[in-house]
């Protein structure tokens, strides 16, 4: 199809151009570019139309949601931490292995052995 032929012909509805899948593939490149432009170009399999090539609308800038009038204070991971919580950090109720055993307990022997 020469690119004369190419120009005079539109789809069904004259919204654009319309090209064969051969010419879409020989010609893909400008196809997008034209797209881009704001044309709608429908490629044919046959003589029915398979699908459109159309521009992109523009995304918009994204809203704030729920929580955009949330915030964090400065000083919560601030905070002084107690004796039990230091010691859940430095690792002295868990095995060798990291699994957590627990506090001692206060009456004795508990189940994990520890006195």
């Amino acid at each position: 199809m020469t690119d004369a032929a190419r120009e005079k012909t539109q789809d069904k509805e004259g919204r654009g151009a319309l090209y064969t899948i051969a010419d879409a593939r020989r010609h893909f490149s400008g196809l997008v570019a034209r797209a881009e432009a704001g044309e709608e170009i429908t490629i044919s399999r046959g003589n029915h139309p398979a699908c459109r090539l159309v521009p992109l609308k523009p995304k918009s800038p994204r809203r704030p949601g729920l929580a955009s009038h949330w915030t964090i204070p400065d000083d919560l991971f601030l905070e002084a931490a107690d004796e039990e919580e230091l010691a859940i950090a430095a690792g002295e109720y868990t095995d060798t292995f990291g699994i957590w055993i627990g506090p001692p307990t206060t009456l004795g022997n508990d189940t994990n052995g520890r006195k």
